[in-house]
C-alpha cells in the first residue's frame, strides 16, 4: 500500500510537472528595434509586440518565402485605444482585413500603451484557427515570422521596419 501511494504521488507530480511546463511555454524573438514575445496559455497565444514607433506595427506567418498567403496581425494605438486587426495577404500589397470580408474576429485581451517614443500592444489567439484565413499556432510548427512596423498609424502606410525570422512557435 505504501508503494501504491508512492507511486501514485509520483506520478500525479510527474503529470502536473509536465502540465505546467507545456502552459508556460514562452518565446521572444528581437530584430531592428521590434520585440515579439509569446506564451502558450491553454487554447490561447498571448502575444506582446514592443516597437520603437508610435506607428502601427505587425506581425505575419507564413510558411513560404513570400508574403502569399500570410496570417498578418497589425496594430496601432487610435485615439488612445488599442486596435489590432487580422489581414490575409493574397499577395503583396493587398492586404484583407478578415472581419470586414466577413470572417469572425480570433482576437481577444486586446491591451496596448503608447510613450513618446514607442508602442506596446498585447493580445490572444486561438490555437486553433477560427478560419481557412487564419493560420494555426501550434506549440512546435515552424514558420517565416514577418516583423514590421510603420511611423503611421495608418494601416496603408509603408513600414520604416520589415524583417523575416525562421522561428518555431
Amino acid at each position: 500500500m505504501k508503494t501504491a501511494l508512492l507511486l501514485f504521488g509520483w506520478c500525479s507530480l510527474t503529470v502536473l510537472t509536465i502540465h505546467l511546463d507545456s502552459q508556460n511555454y514562452e518565446r521572444t524573438v528581437h530584430k531592428n528595434g521590434m520585440r515579439v514575445h509569446w506564451q502558450y496559455q491553454d487554447s490561447v497565444v498571448a502575444f506582446t509586440m514592443t516597437a520603437p514607433t508610435t506607428g502601427w506595427l505587425a506581425i505575419g506567418f507564413t510558411e513560404g518565402r513570400t508574403l502569399v498567403d500570410m496570417y498578418l496581425l497589425v496594430g496601432r494605438m487610435r485615439l488612445g485605444a488599442p486596435e489590432v486587426r487580422e489581414h490575409w495577404t493574397a499577395q503583396p500589397g493587398q492586404y484583407q482585413d478578415l472581419v470586414q470580408q466577413g470572417f469572425p474576429c480570433s482576437l481577444s485581451q486586446v491591451h496596448g500603451i503608447e510613450r513618446r517614443r514607442s508602442t506596446e500592444l498585447r493580445f490572444t489567439v486561438p490555437v486553433d484557427p477560427l478560419h481557412d484565413k487564419a493560420k494555426p499556432l501550434t506549440r512546435g510548427t515552424p514558420y517565416n515570422l514577418v516583423l514590421a512596423y510603420s511611423m503611421e498609424d495608418d494601416f496603408q502606410h509603408h513600414s520604416i521596419m520589415r524583417a523575416v525570422l525562421k522561428i518555431t512557435l
